[in-house]
């Protein structure tokens, strides 16, 4: 066959063989309906030739072109009861969807934050809660922000975090969330398809069409905006739609900033459809570091920023709802103020620990200490001597100490006593801090600058002044 370029498509049948078989119907049928249109249109003479040869290249380059941004119509809901079933309870609905990071019963703590979350979301409360490192608090925060959208409760969830960073890993762990829970893209097509569509190139977003209608979505690193579809096919006529037809859920946003960042004064976002929207719930989770809760005036600055930019991102006139879960790190940081109900009532500030309460006889932890510290440092550390002592002397080791989620333990050890006061032995300024939320007095070996110190250690003169004696100036 001789080199050469290849011929241009003539009919629907040289359309280009890598469309898939539904694309290809797609196709011919646009290329059908715009050769219809432009016939109507375009004189008799332009019909044949190179000009008619250069109308039907162009045709086929649309219709390809619509075939591949039409994703055509939302697939049915696999489980209408199931995702019915999880409208009112978010504990169901994280049991429903991402039971894997549940490996552990839950707590008494954590089913109490799960109803003051929920509450939050449907009602409108504020909520802040302390609770150990490692608790799951950030999971849940993610999947109430999933459930809050999925079923149109918020509009305009925005995610908080310590700095844009963090912020942004939790918006992508809530993009993974959406793209691969199997059971949730099942229940959930009218937002899990069109995203599916994307391939998770976000550029695709743009000019993407279901049905013949953009869909609008946005899939960008610090924003999402949910697709706006019609229903399924097996839509329940009891469950409400839009007034334009379109699925609750339809132009959704979840956004996200750093609490320092200039993503919390630039919030108030403009659709495509024109209409300006502000956040209606925020999702502060561990609004700080460990540098910013050792200084004061950092402290400072995000207690205010909470206060007052936070808290006032709704607009004037309207109530946000917000959560904040958090773990204090030390006395007096933004965290342990928040959750002061003298300082911050709003927030009806909670605070829980790995041991409700210690043992009563640390001085048998410390000889338990001595047999567990010659098990790991064996090559490899071996624990069982450690358990077998502990289970001989187990009544001893426990008296008075009240674990507060009885599950929560490592596979080799024997209780959650034994494991939290391993985390005791192995830092207990971090133990009390990071899992008890009781931080203890620690001097750094210094203090926050002072404006007056600084001055009276240099050479007491007033700001401004230049000595009449001195004829050199310095500047450091």
């Amino acid at each position: 066959m001789p080199r050469g370029r290849p011929p241009k498509p003539k009919s629907s049948a040289d359309l280009p063989k890598s469309l898939s078989e539904q694309e290809q119907q797609e196709a011919n049928e646009l290329l059908r309906k715009l050769q219809e249109v432009r016939a109507k249109k375009t004189p008799a003479k332009l019909t044949s030739g190179y000009e008619a040869k250069k109308k039907r290249a162009a045709d086929v380059s649309a219709a390809k072109s619509q075939a591949g941004r039409e994703i055509g119509p939302i697939p049915p809901i696999k489980d209408v009861e199931r995702r019915e079933s999880c409208r009112e309870s978010f504990r169901r609905f994280m049991e429903t969807y991402n039971p894997k990071p549940l490996y552990f019963g839950w707590s008494a703590n954590q089913l109490r934050s799960i109803e003051r979350m929920e509450e939050a979301v449907r009602h409108g409360a504020m909520y802040a809660w302390a609770e150990p490192r490692g608790n799951g608090k950030t999971t849940r925060c993610r999947m109430l922000i999933l459930w809050a959208v999925s079923y149109a409760y918020r509009r305009y969830p925005f995610l908080l975090g310590a700095n844009a960073e963090k912020a942004e890993d939790s918006l992508s762990s809530i993009k993974t969330i959406i793209r691969f829970l199997p059971e949730y893209a099942d229940d959930f097509p009218e937002i899990v398809y069109p995203v599916a569509r994307l391939g998770g190139i976000a550029h695709r977003a743009q000019g993407q069409i279901c049905c013949g209608t953009s869909t609008q979505i946005e899939w960008s690193k610090d924003r999402i905006v949910l697709p706006t579809v019609p229903p399924p096919p097996n839509w329940p006529a009891r469950w409400p739609l839009r007034s334009d037809g379109m699925v609750p859920s339809s132009g959704v946003v979840i956004a996200t900033s750093g609490l320092t960042g200039d993503g919390i004064r630039g919030s108030l976002l403009t659709l495509k459809t024109g209409e300006m929207i502000r956040p209606d719930i925020v999702v502060l989770d561990d609004p700080q570091t460990a540098e910013s809760a050792r200084s004061a005036s950092q402290n400072a600055t995000r207690e205010n920023l909470v206060g007052a930019d936070v808290l006032g991102m709704a607009g004037p006139g309207r109530a946000i709802a917000a959560v904040m879960p958090c773990t204090i790190i030390e006395r007096g940081d933004m965290a342990d103020r928040i959750l002061n109900r003298k300082i911050h009532p709003v927030w009806r500030g909670e605070r829980t620990k790995m041991l409700e309460s210690m043992p009563t006889d640390l001085a048998a932890w410390e000889r338990y200490f001595e047999v567990y510290r010659s098990c790991i440092l064996r090559e490899p550390p071996d624990q069982q001597a450690a358990n077998d002592y502990y289970v001989d002397h187990r009544e001893e080791l426990e008296a008075g100490a009240v674990a507060s989620w009885a599950e929560r333990k490592n596979p080799e050890d024997i209780s959650a006593i034994q494991h939290a006061m391993h985390l005791f032995f192995r830092d207990r300024k971090a133990f009390f801090s990071e899992y008890q939320n009781e931080p203890m007095e620690v001097d750094y070996g210094g203090s926050e600058l002072d404006v007056e110190e600084i001055k009276n250690r240099l050479n007491k003169i007033a700001r401004g002044t230049v000595p009449r004696d001195h004829t050199r100036l310095t500047a450091f």
